[in-house]
């Protein structure tokens, strides 16, 4: 095990490690998901995926040849971990130059492709299955059920492409990704296909001390020592932090609002989801609660201007276009899965853990704090102006 130290002080915690053989082990991890905690999951059944069975070689390492003749023609963001520069390539070209330079006995270009929406290209290829513990996913749900984000958008006259949240990040030994938190503060989970990560992580109560001391909305890329400057960000070294290497087949759980920072120790394949569920909807509504507040100081002075409905449309967008969600839809997607949690309830499946754990309660209040802030959200037919689909 890995420790969670601070330079300055003698704090020492494990990060814990959870075999999902044991009984009563789905049990335990949900302990840590109530308590927005980090774990890392054990024979989580990732060694039964397809993807670690076909993507690898016989010793192994990255089966390019097989990866580029099954995906290879499909665009994906990569990011130049030099230059921070993100473009798009083919999967394609892709692999060849990191191929090419392995062949070569060259290091390749420190290329990392992130947020490649796998599922999303290739429905019917299914690589892998969710592990039990994170698969009640209302982020995910909202985008691909069709009575979800697709039924709302085409009610609201809204545009809807089919997306998700469900993604595959490929990387050479070296890539690696700057601190940040999860979108919308949700949850994240990853798992190594191929590969270890080093990852280090920040609780939410050390949050403040990673910010420039000036310029208070930028965050500190690289907290590694030498790797920022300390007149500017003077507070970093004092953070209390979780340094811990993630092996092969592992899963990790990221709790909401942990910011971190991951580094790939060896070429490098992994599965990754942003999610949500009752757990942390309160957390994900005040960041986005956050976001709008910031959204409307940003143009307070506008609004003597405009009429109300106006603004709040203005303010609306430009919330969408910052966290890609706007008020309207996030209450939609709260009244979706309020429906949804209903139903379970009504049908008496009480075994579910989303109805027995204080997700309805969570979630009405979420809700209600909603119509507080956008009032004119509840006077519109329940807040969606022309109404949500009901999933039943």
């Amino acid at each position: 095990m890995t420790s969670l130290t601070n330079p300055t002080t003698s704090a020492n915690l494990d990060i814990p490690y959870i075999d999902m053989q044991q009984t009563k082990a789905n049990q335990h991890v949900q302990s840590f998901i109530h308590r927005n905690l980090p774990v890392i999951l054990q024979h989580a059944g990732v060694e039964e995926w397809r993807a670690y069975k076909e993507w690898r070689t016989k010793t192994g390492g990255v089966d390019f040849d097989h990866l580029s003749s099954t995906f290879g023609s499909v665009t994906a963001p990569v990011t130049n971990c030099k230059s921070g520069h993100c473009l798009q390539f083919t999967v394609d070209d892709f692999l060849s130059a990191w191929q090419t330079a392995h062949a070569a006995s060259t290091p390749p270009p420190p290329r990392y492709m992130k947020d490649w929406h796998l599922v999303r290209d290739f429905p019917e290829y299914h690589p892998y299955s969710t592990p039990v513990p994170f698969e009640t996913d209302w982020l995910n749900d909202w985008w691909t059920n069709p009575l979800g984000r697709e039924a709302w958008a085409n009610e609201n006259n809204q545009e809807h492409t089919p997306n998700d949240y469900r993604f595959c990040y490929l990387g050479c030994k070296g890539t690696w990704t700057g601190l940040h938190h999860d979108v919308m503060c949700s949850f994240s989970w990853s798992s190594n296909v191929i590969g270890r990560k080093l990852w280090r992580l920040f609780p939410p109560s050390e949050t403040h001390k990673l910010y420039h001391t000036r310029f208070k909305h930028q965050l500190v890329e690289d907290t590694r020592e030498g790797m920022y400057d300390t007149r500017d960000f003077p507070n970093v070294g004092s953070a209390i932090y979780m340094d811990v290497v993630q092996e092969e087949a592992q899963v990790m759980f990221v709790p909401s609002g942990w910011h971190h920072q991951v580094h790939n120790l060896d070429d490098c394949i992994s599965i990754n989801h942003n999610w949500l569920n009752g757990c942390c909807i309160q957390l994900v509504w005040g960041y986005v609660k956050g976001r709008w507040d910031a959204t409307k100081g940003a143009i307070d002075h506008l609004e003597n201007g405009m009429e109300p409905s106006e603004f709040h449309e203005c303010c609306s967008q430009i919330m969408h276009s910052d966290i890609g969600l706007s008020p309207e839809e996030f209450v939609a997607m709260c009244l979706f899965w309020k429906q949804r949690l209903q139903a379970e309830v009504e049908s008496k499946d009480m075994a579910s853990i989303q109805t027995n754990d204080g997700s309805m309660e969570r979630l009405a209040s979420v809700i209600e704090e909603c119509y507080s802030t956008w009032p004119s959200l509840r006077a519109e037919r329940g807040g969606l102006g022309k109404g949500v689909i009901s999933p039943y």
